[in-house]
């Protein structure tokens, strides 16, 4: 350990300004042992809970690790430089003993976790208000969501990428309790909680939405979401719990069969939590609240969820975010997010059938004025010889190429539809093909 914390302080020695002020990038060189793609393997949306005690700061404007809020020198520095042995031996030291919550003693904690879950960041809500070492208020705690993509790429790191990258270096503990063994627990099906991480400062300011955990649990809108969720004043006999409720949530919530009835009621709920939050959120926090209601249901229950994201601030926003471009990563391990992003598929589903349908008949409104009477009315402003039948057969010939396009555009749509593949800007084309 006493060589370990020396390597640690030769790492404060380097004081020389970020090439980006606004946040500590990781930048990992071929020989870190970071997968390929490990710094695209990032979701768009990331979620953290914040409270008074909190390790580092958090505000409107930043996001601080706690060796940032005590302007250590290591703090401006990113975990990837000067790779050698030692100092991987720290980093992976470092890093076992922030995802396991465990004292770091002289190791400077530059780390600052985010979750991917909405389920995993409103349990530690409950474990923050409930538990003997926070207790901060229900209005103190605060639920953070950053845009990921308004950032630089390599500003979030996965944990289980970090894991892999470092866990063959950490010799400070014993067998059992390094970071190889929370490696094993964080890729069993169970305790995977789709945590990400990144380093020293981090500014958010205009990158995220903030919400009062206060807000969240007035008139009790999270129970009338989701009734899994309990009365957050009443405290288990065995103490706050928080991965153990994430795993008995997980267990029960697919489970449910509701009646067109709750279905109603709990999407009232999430419009009673939509207006908490501004309108260009409105779109993926729906997604990812209505993800923790329960499975997908038929008839009555898709037509309440087909209605509720038909509304007209979150349309704006469908009309704006690609599917893709949402990039919501749903592992088997996390059915709240794979069930999210069930609602993502089935809505841009019903969005664009929706859209097909209105382009449909706008084509076929303006197909219906090209009767052959107004190709003979056409023909008689003519004259049938001279310079001008010239300029008649070239206009004809231009209609003519036109209308092939036009045929040859919705035979591509309907091959389309009977082949299953409904693509949105295939009946723009043929708008385009028809509009004068």
């Amino acid at each position: 350990m006493d060589a370990l914390t020396q390597v640690l302080e030769s790492t404060h020695l380097d004081s020389s300004p970020s090439q980006h002020p606004e946040q500590l990038l990781f930048n990992p060189s071929p020989d870190s042992n970071l997968a390929q793609h490990a710094l695209d393997n990032i979701p768009r949306y990331l979620f953290r809970i914040v409270s008074p005690k909190s390790d580092g700061q958090t505000d409107a404007e930043w996001v601080r690790s706690k060796a940032a809020t005590l302007k250590t020198y290591s703090s401006r520095k990113d975990i990837f430089a000067n790779l050698n042995p030692e100092n991987r031996k720290v980093v992976a030291c470092t890093l076992n003993r922030h995802l396991r919550w465990w004292p770091k003693d002289d190791f400077h904690d530059n780390f600052v976790s985010w979750t991917s879950s909405l389920l995993f960041a409103l349990q530690f809500i409950y474990y923050r208000h409930q538990s003997t070492k926070d207790g901060s208020a229900l209005h103190d705690i605060r639920l953070y969501v950053v845009d990921t993509t308004r950032f630089p790429r390599g500003t979030f790191l996965r944990d289980l990428d970090l894991i892999d990258a470092f866990c063959g270096f950490d010799v400070s503990e014993p067998p059992g309790k390094n970071l190889r063994d929370f490696r094993k627990l964080r890729n069993g099906h169970t305790w995977y909680f789709g945590e990400y991480l990144s380093q020293g400062s981090l500014r958010i300011a205009g990158k995220h939405q903030c919400i009062s955990a206060s807000s969240l649990f007035q008139d009790r809108l999270l129970y009338r979401l989701q009734p899994l969720f309990p009365d957050i004043q009443i405290r288990a006999d065995d103490g706050p719990r928080w991965a153990r409720e994430v795993v008995r949530f997980r267990e029960q919530f697919m489970c449910a069969s509701l009646s067109g009835d709750e279905i109603r009621n709990r999407f009232a709920a999430l419009g009673d939590i939509m207006r908490l939050i501004d309108r260009k959120w409105k779109f993926p926090l729906a997604v990812h609240f209505a993800g923790l209601i329960g499975p997908r249901a038929e008839d009555e229950g898709a037509a309440t969820l087909g209605d509720f994201f038909r509304c007209e601030d979150i349309q704006a926003e469908i009309e704006r975010v690609t599917l893709s471009e949402l990039h919501l990563i749903a592992p088997d391990t996390m059915p709240e997010l794979t069930r999210a992003k069930e609602i993502v598929h089935d809505v841009y589903i019903d969005f664009l059938a929706r859209r097909a349908d209105e382009f449909a008949r706008q084509a076929e409104m303006l197909v219906c004025h090209l009767r052959t009477e107004h190709v003979a009315e056409l023909e008689h402003a003519f004259p049938v010889a001279g310079s001008k039948q010239i300029m008649y057969t070239l206009l004809a010939k231009t209609l003519l190429s036109q209308f092939g396009q036009l045929r040859a555009a919705c035979e591509s749509v309907v091959d389309a539809y009977a082949f299953g593949r409904v693509i949105g800007h295939s009946l723009q084309s043929v708008m385009g093909s028809i509009r004068p």
